[in-house]
C-alpha cells in the first residue's frame, strides 16, 4: 500500500506542474478574455461522458494497476506533443482534450487499485490509509505548481515537457511490474462480487461535484491573478494554500477521533468561511490564500471521507464503475458554472466555493439516509460483461 502511496503521489506532483504550464500558457498567449483557457477547461470534461463507454472493458478485464499503466502511457504521448506545439493555443487545446481522456481514466484506475490494496486491511485502518492517500497527494499537487515556474525558466516549455513524458513513462513501467502481482487479488474480488450494490443517488451527486470543483479552480486561480495583473508564481502560492489546507485535513481526520457527520459540518463552516475571507479581502495575495486554506479543508474533508466510504462498501471493479459514472456529469455541471461565471469574470471565485457547499450538503444527507436507493438497479449484467 506504501507504495502505491508514494507511486501515486509522484504522479500527482507531475500532474500538477503541467497542468499549471498548459492553464498559465493559455492564460497568457491569447488576448481572447481568457476564451481559449475557457473552452481548454470546459472540453477537458468531454472525455467524462465517453471514457465510460470506452473504459468499461478495461476496467472489468484488468486489474487497478495494469489499467494505471495503459493511462499513464497516453499521459506519455500527450507530453511528447505538447513539446512540440506549446506555442499553439489551438494545438494545446487539443491535447488538452486529449491528455485528459486518460486523465479521468486514470482516477478510476488508481482508486480502483487502492480499493484492491484496501481489502487488505481492516476499515479503521482503512480510513487511515485513505487520509495517508490523500494527504500525500495534496502535498504532491501542491509542491508541483510550485516548482513548474523554476523549472520552467531553466528547461523552457518544450524540454520541460519532454522530461515530464520520460518521467510519466517511469511511473507506467512501475505500475505494470506492480500489476503482476494484483492480477490474483483482482481476479478474487471478481469472483466474490457479481453484482453493483444499491446505490446513494445523493451520494453519486457528491463523487460527480468533484470534478467541477477541481475544474473550477483550475480555471479560477490563473483568471483572478491576471486580474490582479499578478504573475505565474503567484498562482503557485494559491495553489499552494489550498493544497496545504488539504493535506492538513488529511493528518487531522486520521488522529482526531470524531463522527463523520461533526467532519462534514467542520468542512461545511470552513468553506463558509472561506467564501466570507476571499469577499471581504483586502490583503492581497495572502487573504486570498486563506480563504482557499477554509476551502481546501472544506473540500479535502469531504473528498476523504467520500473515498472512505467507497472502500468500505463497495469492491475495486464497482468504484471504478461508479467513479467513472459519476465523472460522466461534470461536463454539464461545469459548463454551466464556467458559463456563468464568463458573464462577469470577477467573480470566477465564487464558483468553487459554492460547488463545494453543495457537495457536503448533498454528503451529509446522504450520510444520514437509512436506507440506501438503488440507483444501479438492473445495471449489475454490465459491470461483469
Amino acid at each position: 500500500m506504501y507504495q502505491y502511496i508514494a507511486l501515486s503521489g509522484l504522479y500527482r506532483f507531475l500532474c500538477g506542474a503541467l497542468l499549471l504550464a498548459i492553464n498559465w500558457g493559455l492564460a497568457t498567449n491569447s488576448n481572447d478574455n481568457f476564451g481559449s483557457l475557457a473552452i481548454a477547461t470546459v472540453i477537458s470534461f468531454v472525455p467524462a461522458i465517453f471514457v465510460p463507454i470506452f473504459a468499461k472493458g478495461l476496467l472489468n478485464k484488468y486489474s487497478g494497476a495494469r489499467v494505471t499503466f495503459i493511462g499513464l502511457l497516453g499521459v506519455v504521448v500527450c507530453c511528447l506533443a505538447l513539446a512540440q506545439y506549446h506555442e499553439l493555443s489551438t494545438a494545446v487545446i487539443v491535447i488538452n482534450f486529449i491528455i485528459w481522456i486518460f486523465f479521468f481514466l486514470l482516477e478510476s484506475s488508481w482508486e480502483m487499485w487502492f480499493t484492491e490494496l484496501a481489502k487488505q486491511y481492516e476499515e479503521v485502518k482503512v480510513s487511515k490509509l485513505s487520509s495517508t492517500s490523500m494527504t500525500t497527494n495534496q502535498v504532491a499537487l501542491m509542491v508541483g505548481p510550485i516548482f513548474a515556474p523554476f523549472i520552467i525558466n531553466i528547461l523552457g516549455y518544450k524540454t520541460f515537457y519532454v522530461v515530464s513524458a520520460i518521467l510519466f513513462l517511469i511511473f507506467g513501467v512501475i505500475s505494470f511490474l506492480k500489476s503482476k502481482n494484483s492480477i490474483k487479488n483482482f481476479e478474487d474480488e471478481k469472483t466474490k462480487n457479481s453484482n453493483v450494490k444499491s446505490f446513494n443517488p445523493l451520494f453519486f451527486i457528491t463523487l460527480a461535484l468533484v470534478w467541477p470543483i477541481l475544474g473550477s479552480i483550475n480555471f479560477m486561480l490563473p483568471v483572478q491573478v491576471n486580474i490582479q495583473s499578478g504573475k505565474m508564481m503567484d498562482v503557485g502560492i494559491l495553489d499552494a494554500f489550498i493544497s496545504v489546507s488539504m493535506a492538513i485535513v488529511g493528518v487531522v481526520f486520521s488522529t482526531v477521533k470524531i463522527k463523520d457527520n461533526s467532519k462534514i459540518i467542520s468542512s461545511f463552516v470552513c468553506v463558509l468561511i472561506g467564501t466570507i475571507i476571499w469577499k471581504v479581502n483586502s490583503f492581497g495575495v495572502i487573504g486570498f490564500g486563506i480563504a482557499l486554506a477554509f476551502l481546501g479543508f472544506g473540500f479535502g474533508g469531504a473528498r476523504i471521507l467520500t473515498r472512505s466510504i467507497m472502500a468500505k462498501k463497495y469492491s475495486s471493479t464497482e468504484v471504478g464503475t461508479l467513479v467513472s459514472r459519476a465523472n460522466a456529469t461534470a461536463l454539464p455541471i461545469l459548463a454551466c458554472t464556467l458559463g456563468l461565471v464568463r458573464l462577469n469574470v470577477s467573480y470566477t471565485w465564487l464558483a468553487p466555493f459554492i460547488l463545494s457547499l453543495f457537495m457536503m450538503l448533498s454528503l451529509y444527507v446522504a450520510n444520514n439516509e437509512k436506507s440506501s436507493k438503488i440507483f444501479a438497479q438492473g445495471e449489475h449484467k454490465e459491470v461483469n460483461k
